[in-house]
């Protein structure tokens, strides 16, 4: 009996087939997404769902947030931005890239299609009036001219002379009395060097020969007369100093021949001493750099070389620079040089 009336209690409750489909209310099942339900309803929400499909996809929608649409347009604005700001670096980049490659390399050409020609690094053109401040053009941008050095430059130019360098009157003494030779103290000449500064630190010696001379002995002292160098007896008249001399330093030299037995010595008193100098160190290194970085800089050079004392080289350096250019303040710096070496 008792299960029949169960039966019958539960039939009653059921659905029939002609009723619509029972669906939990919307707003149960919000609450129940929200986390707000209470006991019933959540039992009910959780029930209901495992048998009714529709109830089942609602409550997942309720459970998914939904984006909002200004959130949506903002990121795709953001995209937008970032990738107009690619493009355009990528697009300055190109042009970059296009312009190095499409640089001129050489000086352009004139409107009749002649090139114009570089700059001569050696002498300003025109050569400088008295009226006129000289543009020294052959200072070239370059770390290894010195300030000291430009000055010097622009001076010589300016003036069209060059400065005899310190010291030199008094390294070169009688000098025409020792390259000449003569019966007072010189009975043969001594060629090189005297008077003169030189580069390196063991040089060469070079002397006239003497009639009769069977032989020559080579004596080299220092500003204390004291010896620093000698050589055996030799039969040529050239004999390389083969100790390293100190730079900065001066230092004597005289050649004593061997004739009839007897020893004769030049230059002996009363000519003067035949004297050089060993350039010093920072000079070498000032000259180098300069030679290494424009060795066709001749107006440059030729006044360094100059201010070193070193007046055969700054000979060479200034007839270069004749050769090679018409100005005739070159040839008159070539000429006070001249007139320096005598």
């Amino acid at each position: 009996m008792q299960e029949k009336d169960a039966t019958n209690l539960i039939s009653a409750l059921l659905p029939s087939q002609h009723d619509e489909p029972y669906h939990v209310p919307a707003a149960e099942l919000g609450a129940y997404a929200d986390g707000e339900a209470d006991d019933v309803t959540r039992e009910l929400v959780e029930t209901h769902t495992q048998v009714c499909h529709e109830c089942s996809e609602a409550l997942e929608k309720l459970r998914v947030p939904a984006v909002p649409l200004p959130v949506v347009a903002a990121r795709a604005s953001y995209s937008r931005i970032v990738a107009f700001a690619v493009l355009a670096i990528g697009l300055v980049a190109i042009a970059l890239l296009a312009f190095w490659a499409m640089r001129p390399r050489t000086a352009p050409a004139s409107a009749g299609g002649d090139v114009k020609p570089a700059e001569d690094k050696n002498v300003p053109a025109p050569a400088p009036s008295a009226s006129e401040s000289p543009d020294v053009a052959v200072e070239k941008p370059d770390d290894n001219v010195s300030p000291s050095l430009r000055k010097a430059i622009q001076l010589a130019w300016t003036n069209q002379k060059l400065e005899a360098p310190a010291g030199l009157a008094e390294l070169k003494g009688e000098q025409g009395r020792l390259l000449g030779g003569s019966s007072d103290g010189v009975p043969f000449a001594l060629v090189s060097p005297v008077g003169r500064v030189v580069q390196s630190r063991t040089p060469a010696l070079t002397w006239k020969p003497l009639e009769g001379a069977v032989g020559y002995t080579v004596l080299v002292v220092d500003e204390t007369l004291e010896q620093v160098a000698s050589s055996q007896q030799l039969t040529q008249t050239r004999w390389t100093v083969p100790v390293a001399l100190k730079r900065g330093h001066t230092y004597s030299w005289q050649v004593t021949a061997i004739r009839d037995g007897q020893r004769i010595t030049s230059p002996a008193l009363p000519a003067p001493q035949a004297k050089f100098k060993v350039l010093e160190q920072s000079r070498m290194d000032e000259i180098n750099r300069l030679k290494q970085s424009q060795p066709d800089y001749h107006l440059g050079l030729g006044v360094l070389y100059t201010q070193a004392g070193m007046l055969d080289e700054a000979e060479q350096e200034f007839e270069a620079l004749v050769k090679e250019s018409s100005s005739p303040t070159a040839a008159k710096l070539l000429q006070s040089l001249k007139a320096m070496k005598h």
